[in-house]
């Protein structure tokens, strides 16, 4: 098995995809599972749909693979896929990051959401529209603050502190 996120050669002969491992095993790869790695940022369509795939991941403190994601390990993963590298790796530095721009308003898609408890900014889940976000809590799933919303949670929304914007041009 191969955690999310990973970047494997693949190559391709006149009947499938394929990769070898270490050990000199070809193993066939379904074409439909695999994403080309570029080096420019994917669209925030395409973070939010390969996001979507990971709901039902376990919860895992201190995670951040598809055998296990905590919140800000999943963030994490999700903006290394989509080409945006050196994001901190913690809850505490991710609010902290210069990639980031403070929002006000409706979110986006893409829009990161950060959760405080007792002072402390302590969660943070990624918008997926422009009132549900996708985050690591018990396992990755889908929740909202918006009443609106099948996902409505209201814990979530007692203890949001703030919406940023990637800015994808640190």
């Amino acid at each position: 098995m191969i955690s999310y996120g990973s970047l494997i050669p693949c190559f391709k002969d006149k009947e499938c995809f394929f990769t070898i491992f270490p050990d000199s095993k070809k193993v066939i790869i379904d074409e439909q599972s695999l994403s080309r790695f570029t080096n420019s940022i994917k669209d925030r369509n395409d973070i939010i749909y390969s996001s979507k795939e990971l709901i039902g991941t376990p919860y895992l403190w201190g995670g951040k693979s598809s055998f296990g994601f905590d919140c800000s390990g999943l963030l994490q993963a999700i903006l290394n896929v989509s080409n945006i590298k050196d994001f901190p790796r913690d809850t505490s530095q991710q609010i902290l990051s210069n990639m980031l721009l403070e929002k006000k308003g409706t979110p986006n898609i893409g829009d990161i959401i950060f959760f405080k408890m007792n002072d402390k900014v302590d969660h943070v889940g990624l918008y997926i529209n422009n009132r549900d976000f996708i985050h690591s809590s018990g396992s990755v799933k889908i929740n909202s603050i918006d009443k609106e919303s099948e996902y409505y949670s209201n814990k979530l929304k007692l203890n949001l502190y703030g919406v940023y914007d990637i800015n994808t041009k640190c």
